[in-house]
């Protein structure tokens, strides 16, 4: 059955509030997690003030012997120079890099937006907008190849890496973060763009493409479904799960929380370690890794950055929407925070959707996979249909959408069951 689609305006709201009841269970849900925070840091204060007296003693027994007194002297002194190393600013050798393209600034609304752009300014346009935590170095594989064919602008977020960063929360919710990137868009002069998007970034893309549907020509998500899936299909194995949802309601201690243990940065660039998986420093690539260091060396890097998910998780789309644009949707068969049965749904809100399927890939498809996804991107970006018929690049591609389309019947079989005959939809879907 064909889905009824809203007319809407260009000003109207695609958005509506979850119900209030979710919403006090999630604040009475935050206030428990303060209760266990503070307590944490308050055993940890405790703590550090018994270890301090335990070493003041022993400092007052090394003093009483003047030849262990200066032997632990230059072990002091030695751990103070190794420290002074560890402890030096971290400078990264991409963050300004002129290889991706040519950095620039733009000021909406009293914010200042830092964007890479790369290509030919004739060129039809491309808006690569990143996830969390991320910035415009996440498109660091395709900015080049996309340039090739497309002026490509990777866009560093409100509140992301050099881009400016309000403190108070109310600035990030999603009809004013919309809006400002209408009048970014507007700002530079371009009628409409594709837009290739990830995790957060994919969420505002899709909302983006509802609310202003004549600004976006064509839409492409990576391992992110429609909205209201990603909000409610947290995968608790991952970092996405309903704790750390509740927990960064919480103001402030979230962000220190972060920048003092920034674990979740190497738990979720893990495919930038070595192979063995491990998660020392010392066997980091050190180049990549240091670049998001440096993205959120500071408190408020954290902030901005969490403000998204402290408005974003509050709103659902409207069920009567759905995008106009031809959508694709890439998912990774080791996508571990979506199942792929949630792109299948997803693309019940496309009035023109495709699925497309990397062997391998994880969440992070186009930083695992780049040569596969960027191959994707072009074809899709390039195609070129006129009365229906299929193009050269089309033509050539089929057997390889067969074999595509076989590995996402394998994988979705057990849930087909909830969409009717996989033979029927996959026509759908898949245009095949």
């Amino acid at each position: 059955m064909a889905r009824v689609i809203h007319k809407r305006n260009q000003s109207e709201n695609v958005l509506e509030l979850i119900p209030c009841i979710e919403i006090v269970k999630i604040y009475l849900q935050s206030f428990l997690i303060v209760f266990y925070i503070l307590l944490k840091n308050f055993l940890q204060t405790i703590k550090y003030y018994c270890d301090k007296q335990i070493n003041a003693t022993r400092q007052t027994f090394k003093r009483q012997f003047r030849v262990l007194s200066s032997v632990s002297s230059s072990i002091r002194e030695r751990r103070a120079e190794s420290k002074s190393e560890s402890d030096k600013e971290i400078i990264s050798p991409y963050t300004f890099s002129s290889q991706f393209g040519v950095h620039k600034y733009i000021k909406i609304n009293k914010t200042r937006f830092h964007y890479v752009e790369k290509g030919e300014e004739n060129d039809r346009v491309i808006l690569l907008i990143h996830g969390f935590p991320d910035c415009f170095f996440g498109w660091r594989n395709q900015i080049n190849i996309l340039a090739q064919t497309h002026r490509v602008i990777a866009l560093d977020l409100k509140g992301f890496n050099d881009s400016d960063k309000p403190l108070m929360r109310y600035h990030y919710r999603p009809n004013q973060i919309c809006y400002e990137l209408k009048l970014f868009i507007e700002t530079i002069k371009i009628k409409s763009v594709c837009i290739i998007a990830h995790d957060i970034g994919s969420v505002i893309g899709w909302i983006f493409a509802l609310k202003y549907p004549d600004s976006v020509n064509k839409f492409i998500s990576i391992s992110t479904p429609h909205p209201n899936l990603y909000w409610n299909s947290t995968n608790e194995s991952t970092i996405l799960t309903h704790f750390w949802l509740n927990m960064i309601q919480i103001p402030i201690l979230p962000e220190r929380e972060f920048n003092k243990d920034q674990s979740i940065i190497y738990q979720s660039h893990k495919h930038l370690l070595n192979n063995n998986g491990t998660q020392k420093k010392s066997q980091i690539n050190d180049d990549l890794m240091q670049t998001y260091e440096y993205i959120f060396s500071r408190t408020e890097d954290w902030n901005g950055a969490l403000n998204y998910y402290r408005n974003f998780m509050f709103y659902r789309v409207k069920s009567n929407y759905s995008i106009r644009c031809p959508t694709m949707l890439i998912f990774g068969t080791e996508n571990s925070n979506f199942r792929l049965d949630t792109a299948i749904k997803s693309s019940e809100f496309c009035e023109n959707p495709q699925i497309k399927v990397i062997d391998g890939a994880d969440y992070w498809a186009h930083q695992t996979h780049p040569i596969e996804l960027n191959e994707i991107l072009l074809k899709f970006l390039l195609v070129d249909k006129k009365n229906g018929e299929e193009s050269d690049d089309e033509k050539s591609s089929s057997s390889s959408k067969q074999s595509i389309m076989g590995r996402m019947m394998n994988k979705v079989y057990s849930v087909s069951q909830q969409y009717g005959s996989i033979s029927a939809t996959s026509g759908k879907i898949f245009g095949t």
